[in-house]
């Protein structure tokens, strides 16, 4: 997975992910790893939590944006049909600022109990 774009966000680092539900996969990732020097340096390390810690205000931006665009776009004359869930007219639209998937992650800025960790 890129973590250039969505983690780092800066566009001043190149890095990426694996990840597995396979503890033996993981393991020999972690061989490879560090038999070619594939992990991060610490200056690129600090840069992509840097990028981290920016990450939900970014995606909040990117809903909001996404949400103009589609708006515009319904009610644009030369435009038949638009699909986009955050569109009230959409058929799986949560009725609310709600993220179909709000459940799922948290920014950690969500409540105090988060901001502890």
């Amino acid at each position: 997975q890129s973590c250039t774009k969505y983690l780092g966000g800066h566009s001043d680092i190149l890095a990426g992910s694996v990840s597995s539900k396979s503890p033996e996969f993981c393991h020999g990732i972690a061989k490879v790893q560090k038999l070619i020097t594939a992990p991060l340096n610490p200056m690129d390390s600090y840069l992509l939590m840097r990028g981290i810690r920016t990450l939900d205000v970014r995606m909040q931006r990117h809903g909001e944006n996404a949400l103009q665009v589609a708006k515009m776009l319904d009610e644009h004359p030369l435009v038949a049909s638009t699909f986009y869930p955050g569109l009230e007219n959409h058929p799986d639209n949560t009725g609310g600022d709600e993220c179909l998937v709000a459940q799922a992650f948290r920014s950690g800025r969500d409540s105090p109990e988060d901001a502890s960790f």
